[in-house]
């Protein structure tokens, strides 16, 4: 049995990195000596650096060789549409969790107090509001950005822009969101700070409905909710000179050449 050992350390790096910064950018917006004032802007602010740093991970070298999921909702939904192998899969998740403690933990040795002030970044229900509405905003915000990406990625001419859409959706959802859930979007996103601070409060939420997001995104692609597509890829950046562990690995000749223009 081959192991893609590469592909999972990029995952892992890919993962520690979006914690490390998306924590670093709650901190520089929301931590005690911030210069930013109003929930709104601050939320605009944090959700913009935490998924421009996803997106420039998907377009570094890393996020060509893995294919920068980042995400075990979004590998899991690749995998349910028969574009991963049981056991990438496996290896995925293992290493992006084990990315999202490194990342928290670097976070909280940089950052000292000021990661202990914004709780570490854990993901929380908002106040007054309930755990279903928590779980039902984390379900339908990650269906939306898993269903996103699934439909870039099915079209030579969009494919090359899925990071960019992916900051356009996790900002807004970051915005319209974060006073109600905390916007995980992302198990692993949600795992690292709970890890690194141990508050577990209600973290079952992050880890059930993005997982449950993904799963009807999936069901919802592969019944042609969205029209009749096919995925190209399972890379949210595919560039020919890298390997590609994925059932599917390049675009045709013709979407190639329309891809270059």
């Amino acid at each position: 049995m081959v192991v893609h050992w590469p592909e999972y350390l990029a995952e892992l790096l890919g993962v520690a990195i979006l914690v490390f910064f998306g924590t670093s950018a709650i901190i520089i917006n929301f931590g005690s000596f911030s210069l930013v004032s109003g929930t709104i802007p601050r939320l605009f602010l944090t959700g913009l650096m935490f998924s421009t740093t996803g997106a420039l991970v998907a377009v570094s070298p890393l996020g060509k060789l893995s294919g920068a999921h980042i995400n075990p909702a979004v590998s899991l939904s690749f995998w349910l549409l028969k574009m991963m192998h049981h056991k990438d899969l496996v290896g995925f998740l293992i290493f992006q969790f084990a990315g999202a403690a490194i990342g928290s933990s670097l976070a909280r040795l940089v950052w000292g107090e000021e990661f202990f002030l914004i709780n570490g970044g854990v993901t929380l229900v908002g106040s007054g509001l309930s755990v279903l509405e928590a779980f039902a905003a984390e379900t339908f915000m990650t269906f939306v950005l898993v269903i996103s990406i699934l439909i870039m990625l099915s079209h030579g001419r969009t494919a090359k822009f899925t990071p960019l859409i992916v900051i356009l959706v996790v900002t807004f959802a970051v915005v319209f969101g974060a006073q109600v859930s905390g916007t995980s979007l992302n198990p692993a996103r949600s795992f690292g700070p709970a890890l690194a601070t141990n508050l577990w409060t209600n973290q079952w939420i992050y880890f059930v409905a993005p997982i449950t997001g993904a799963i009807l995104a999936s069901i919802a692609y592969h019944a042609k909710v969205f029209g009749k597509m096919k995925l190209k890829t399972a890379k949210l950046f595919h560039h020919d000179s890298y390997r590609c562990i994925y059932s599917e690995c390049r675009l045709s000749h013709d979407e190639e050449e329309s891809w270059r223009k």
